[in-house]
């Protein structure tokens, strides 16, 4: 069973990511932040991280910069509502940049992240 980092500071969006993660057969853990995450990964390993932009502490594309050094296979989901832009394009754009394999905005069709989430870990 593939196990799934969701990283979301808004825990209704969280909860719902993870409820139909879990639907679907995969085991999930969270984190709230960047940083919590760094620190949840040192012991911990996961098959891929979902990961939200726009975040206290530690964004989601330094997030995204530091995994991908520590570990250049990282398969990373990115999304965003735009934070305190309300263009979550541009967020999504940058994280697609710097090496998250794909983006969403919120609201995120579930169907479609399942689909991204199943491609990604054939």
């Amino acid at each position: 069973m593939a196990r799934i980092l969701i990283i979301e500071d808004d825990n209704v969006m969280g909860n719902v990511i993870k409820i139909n993660l879990e639907e679907k057969g995969y085991e999930t853990i969270e984190a709230s932040d960047g940083a919590e995450a760094i620190e949840l990964l040192s012991k911990e390993h996961v098959d891929l991280i979902i990961t939200d932009i726009f975040m206290p502490k530690m964004d989601g594309i330094e997030l995204i910069r530091e995994l991908l050094k520590k570990n250049p296979d990282a398969k990373i989901v990115a999304i965003s509502g735009g934070g305190i832009t309300k263009n979550p394009d541009i967020y999504v754009e940058s994280a697609l940049a710097h090496g998250a394999i794909k983006g969403f905005i919120k609201p995120i069709d579930m169907s479609e992240l399942i689909s991204t989430v199943q491609e990604a870990l054939a």
